[in-house]
């Protein structure tokens, strides 16, 4: 038999026992197992026992509140259990009129009617409170999802927990959403969640895959290119064919490293001002661009101006 406390416990009266199902299907759609009194008890077992051992190897405790719970002693006194046991996570869902009571009465309670998103209740608890638990299976979410407003909904509730992400799960995220284009291309996903993203986890992802995902969501803009020492205040003069080659160079490393140049500026005494349309610049991109640069015997200064390129698709 198991033995780690990773299962849910859901603590209902019987009379509310199609919502005890519900609330089963939503933890199990997020990977967590979960134990019914009711539905897992056999007749022939020691109703008592059994509670207790369940309740001993639990890490998640759902009562879901109603005048029909609280009329059960027993789901009373599953509550006070649940409470006085450390490391469990008590999350009160309210059915009716009937808020937390007696050891509960302390925490928030969820709502939940029948128009109520129970899973998506369950997301924003345990990402808060067990992140590790759910964190994976909401990435793979990302993964499948099918249509703008589905990626936007699912990835939302993971902008707080971004800084938070283990290497892997930063990677993983960063992947996924790169090969979705129903995620880089939502509205805001390309110009919150995902820059947001890159800001948090950037430094901590494949050199690849961050280049991958910043090229999708930053989209191509054309550079200005101004080869003449002032700039655009007179018309250029011809650029020559070297400085021409860096500039053609630079854009081509910048692509590499999935960033979109927005000005080119050679100035005398072999400077170069660079703008990218990026918040900022790992130290890898900047030394990427620098070698460029200095093959051609220029130094380079880097200005950072983000602005995501406004595109005519919307979120469906």
């Amino acid at each position: 038999m198991n033995t780690t406390r990773d299962t849910a416990f859901i603590s209902y009266s019987t009379q509310d026992k199609k919502w005890g199902g519900l609330a089963e299907e939503a933890l199990r759609s997020l990977g967590i197992r979960t134990f019914l009194a009711h539905d897992h008890i056999q007749v022939s077992e020691k109703w008592k026992s059994r509670i207790n051992s369940e309740l001993k190897r639990t890490h998640i405790f759902v009562p879901l509140l109603s005048k029909n719970f609280k009329g059960s002693d027993w789901c009373s006194q599953e509550v006070g259990y649940a409470f006085s046991t450390k490391g469990i996570l008590i999350i009160p869902m309210i059915l009716d009129e009937t808020n937390p009571y007696g050891f509960i009465n302390h925490l928030q309670g969820y709502r939940w009617d029948s128009k109520d998103d129970i899973r998506a209740v369950f997301v924003e608890v345990l990402l808060r409170e067990r992140p590790r638990f759910v964190v994976n299976r909401i990435v793979e979410d990302v993964k499948a999802a099918t249509s703008f407003k589905a990626a936007e909904r699912i990835v939302k509730p993971l902008v707080p927990f971004f800084s938070k992400f283990t290497n892997t799960e930063a990677a993983r995220f960063a992947e996924v959403a790169a090969e979705n284009g129903k995620v880089w291309d939502a509205a805001q996903c390309r110009d919150d969640y995902l820059p947001e993203f890159l800001k948090q986890c950037g430094r901590r992802i494949p050199d690849v895959v961050r280049a991958l995902l910043k090229r999708r969501i930053v989209g191509a803009v054309e550079p200005e290119l101004f080869l003449h020492p002032y700039g655009n205040t007179i018309p250029p003069l011809p650029p020559k064919p070297k400085d021409a080659q860096l500039a053609r160079e630079i854009l081509e490393r910048s692509y590499d490293l999935g960033l979109s140049v927005r000005r080119v500026y050679l100035m005398p005494e072999k400077k170069m001002e660079l703008t990218i349309n990026d918040s900022s610049l790992t130290d890898y991109e900047k030394d990427g661009l620098s070698n460029v640069a200095a093959k051609f015997g220029y130094s380079i200064t880097f200005e950072t101006k983000f602005n995501t390129v406004k595109r005519t698709k919307k979120s469906q």
